[in-house]
C-alpha cells in the first residue's frame, strides 16, 4: 500500500523520468491511497504540497481554493514568510488582477499567452525576461509582488474538479527555470485528482455542517421544552451552539430603551475575552455601532451576515477586536415574537463565509423556536406575577377585614380585659398584623424615663437591660418624643444596643402611644428580615396608635 511516506517518494521519482506514463499512474495512485485515510482537508492538502515540494524541489509552494466570497486565500503553503501571506493570502477574484487571479477564473488576456500552456497554466521561468517583452499597460495587469520578491520562476496551475476551476497550485522559486514545461504538464495530470478531493472534503464539511446544526436545533429544542427561567434557556442555547455546533462565540442582546439604544448581552458562550464590553453595539441607525449585522437585523427583523471581518466594510467598526479572537465571519438572527423584535441571536465562525443558505435557514428556525422559548417564558412569569398580585391582594383584603375589625373591637375589650392583659392584647395583635419577631411596650414613669410594660420575643438576659430606655440616651426615643409620629426604619442606623445588643434586627417600627398630644409611651416592634414599610401599612399603624393610646388612656394606663 502507498501511504503518505510514499507520496515524496512517488514525487521524487517522477522528477528523475520527466513524468513518464508509469510514473504518472504511480503518483496518482498514491495521491488516491492518501485520500483513502482517515485524514482531514488541511492534512490533505498539506501532504500535496509536500509532494510537489518534492517533484519540484521549489522553495515556494502554495494552494489557493475559491471561497464563496471571490477569494483566493492559501489554504497550506510552504516557504512564503509573513509579510508575503499578509499581501497576497486574501487576494479576490472580484476585485484584484493578477495572472493567478485570470488563471482560477480561467479568462487569460493577450499579454499572459506567452507564458500560458494548454491546459490552463501560467509558467513562467525567468519573469523579468517576461517583464521586458510587455508595454507598460500590460506590465499593470500583473502585482508584481512576486518579482518584488526575487522569484524568478512562477508557476500558476489551475486545479479542476470537472469543467470547475476550484482554486490553483502556485510555484515560486528565486532561481530561473526552476518548474520546467514537462514538470508543469504532469502536475496538470495530478490536478483532477486535488480537485475532486477537495469537492470530497467540500461536499463532507456541508454534510458535516448540516448534521451539527441540526443537532444544535434539536438539542435546543429540548431545552426550550424544559425550560423554567430565561437566563437559563439563553445560557444552555449558546453552549449548545458553541459546543455542538463548533463555533467560535455565541450571544444572545436584548434591545434596550435607552438613549445609546443599546444592546445588552443577557447570555453569551465561547472565546470572548472582553469583546462584548469593547463592542459597544447598538440598534440605532445613527450611531456607527447601531449599522452592524445586530443593529441591522434588530431594526429590519431580518438576519444579517457579516461574510468576512477583514473585508466586510459593514464589520469595520470591530475588525481589529474580532480578528484578535479568531472571528472571520457573523450572522445575526433577529429574535422577534408576536411583530415585536426584541433582540438577537448573534454567531461568530472562525472561517469566512461559514453561513450558506441551507444553514441560515436551521439558524433561523432556532432563533425563531429561541423567540418563542424566551416570550413563553416571560408571558409564564407575568402570570406568575399577576396571580401573587391577586392572592397578596386577597391576603392585604383579609389583614385589612382583620384591621378593621380590630379597631370596632377594641372597645369592648377594654370594658372586659385588665390593664396588664390589654397591654399584652395591643401587643400582640400589633406583632399579628406586622409579623414582627419582637414586641415591647413602654409607659413613661414619674421621672420621665420609659419603663418597659410588657415583652414578647425577648430573653430575659436581654430584657434585663431593656427595662428603661430614656429619651436623653436613646436617639430613636427622641425622635419618637419630638415627632409624635409612627417612627420607622433600618436599625443600624439607631442608637438601639439597649433592645438590639446582638444585631439581629434589620428594620423596626415604635408607635407612640399619646395622652393630651404628649407621647407617654411606645409600642416597638422589631424585624429580623424586613426591608421597608408600604405607605398604607405606614397608615394603619398611624390610625392603630391613636386607637391604642386612647384603649389605655381609658383604662387608666396612660396617666
Amino acid at each position: 500500500m502507498v501511504g503518505r511516506a510514499d507520496i515524496k517518494k512517488e514525487g521524487a521519482g517522477a522528477g528523475k523520468s520527466n513524468g513518464n506514463l508509469s510514473e504518472i499512474v504511480s503518483a496518482k495512485n498514491a495521491l488516491l491511497e492518501l485520500l483513502g485515510e482517515d485524514i482531514t482537508k488541511k492534512e490533505y492538502l498539506d501532504e500535496v504540497v509536500k509532494f510537489i515540494k518534492s517533484r519540484t524541489g521549489a522553495e515556494y509552494i502554495g494552494i489557493r481554493i475559491l471561497d464563496k466570497n471571490g477569494s483566493i486565500p492559501y489554504e497550506s503553503y510552504i516557504g512564503f514568510d509573513k509579510e508575503f501571506w499578509e499581501s497576497e493570502n486574501w487576494l479576490s477574484v472580484k476585485k484584484d488582477q493578477c495572472a493567478c487571479i485570470r488563471v482560477v477564473t480561467g479568462k487569460p488576456e493577450p499579454q499572459d499567452m506567452p507564458a500560458m500552456t494548454r491546459s490552463g497554466s501560467f509558467s513562467s521561468g525567468d519573469t523579468l525576461k517576461f517583464l521586458q517583452g510587455l508595454s507598460e499597460k500590460e506590465k499593470e495587469r500583473f502585482r508584481g509582488v512576486c518579482v518584488c520578491r526575487g522569484f524568478m520562476s512562477i508557476s500558476i496551475i489551475p486545479i479542476r474538479h470537472r469543467q470547475k476551476i476550484l482554486g490553483a497550485i502556485h510555484i515560486a522559486d528565486k532561481r530561473k527555470n526552476k518548474v520546467p514545461l514537462e514538470t508543469v504538464e504532469f502536475l496538470e495530470e495530478m490536478t483532477p485528482l486535488i480537485g475532486a478531493a477537495i469537492n470530497k472534503f467540500g461536499y463532507q464539511d456541508r454534510l458535516e455542517r448540516a448534521n451539527r446544526d441540526l443537532k444544535v436545533l434539536s438539542r435546543c429544542n429540548h431545552i426550550l421544552i424544559h425550560a423554567k427561567k430565561e437566563k437559563e434557556l439563553l445560557d444552555d442555547v449558546c453552549k449548545i451552539i458553541v459546543e455542538a455546533g463548533g463555533y467560535r462565540m455565541a450571544w444572545v442582546g436584548i434591545a434596550e430603551d435607552d438613549d445609546y439604544k443599546s444592546v445588552k448581552a443577557a447570555a453569551q458562550r465561547g472565546f470572548e475575552d472582553g469583546y462584548l464590553e469593547s463592542a459597544q453595539v447598538s440598534w440605532s441607525d445613527k450611531i456607527v455601532k447601531g449599522r452592524g449585522p445586530t443593529g441591522m437585523s434588530i431594526r429590519t427583523g431580518r438576519t444579517v451576515i457579516g461574510k468576512d471581518f477583514l473585508t466586510d466594510k459593514k464589520l469595520l467598526p470591530w475588525r481589529e477586536q474580532a480578528l484578535k479572537r479568531g472571528y472571520r465571519c457573523s450572522i445575526a438572527l433577529p429574535l422577534k415574537f408576536a411583530g415585536k423584535i426584541f433582540g438577537s441571536l448573534m454567531i461568530y465562525s472562525a472561517e469566512t463565509n461559514s453561513f450558506d443558505k441551507n444553514e441560515v435557514k436551521l439558524l433561523e428556525e432556532l432563533a425563531n423556536d429561541l423567540a418563542f422559548g424566551i416570550s413563553t417564558i416571560r408571558m409564564r412569569e407575568d402570570q406568575k406575577r399577576s396571580e401573587d398580585r391577586l392572592i397578596e391582594s386577597y391576603r392585604h383584603l383579609g389583614t385589612i377585614n382583620r384591621k378593621i375589625s380590630f379597631l370596632l373591637d377594641l372597645e369592648r375589650h377594654v370594658k372586659r380585659k385588665k390593664k396588664k392583659e390589654l397591654a399584652f392584647y395591643l401587643l400582640y395583635s400589633a406583632i399579628s398584623f406586622s409579623e414582627a419577631d419582637l414586641g415591647l411596650v413602654y409607659i413613661r414613669d414619674k421621672n420621665g424615663s420609659f419603663r418597659l410594660l410588657c415583652a414578647e420575643g425577648m430573653s430575659v438576659r436581654n430584657r434585663r437591660n431593656a427595662e428603661k430606655v430614656s429619651s436623653k440616651k436613646c436617639r430613636m426615643v427622641k425622635a419618637l418624643v419630638r415627632e409624635k409620629s409612627v417612627i420607622k426604619g433600618y436599625s443600624g442606623r439607631y442608637d438601639l444596643d439597649w433592645v438590639n445588643p446582638e444585631r439581629k434586627l434589620k428594620y423596626f417600627l415604635a408607635l407612640p402611644l399619646k395622652r393630651e398630644k404628649k407621647v407617654e409611651g411606645f409600642i416597638f416592634l422589631g424585624f429580623k428580615n424586613k426591608n421597608g414599610m408600604e405607605s398604607h401599612e405606614s397608615e394603619f399603624y398611624e390610625i392603630f396608635a391613636i386607637h391604642a393610646s386612647m384603649a389605655l388612656v381609658n383604662a387608666g394606663i396612660l396617666k
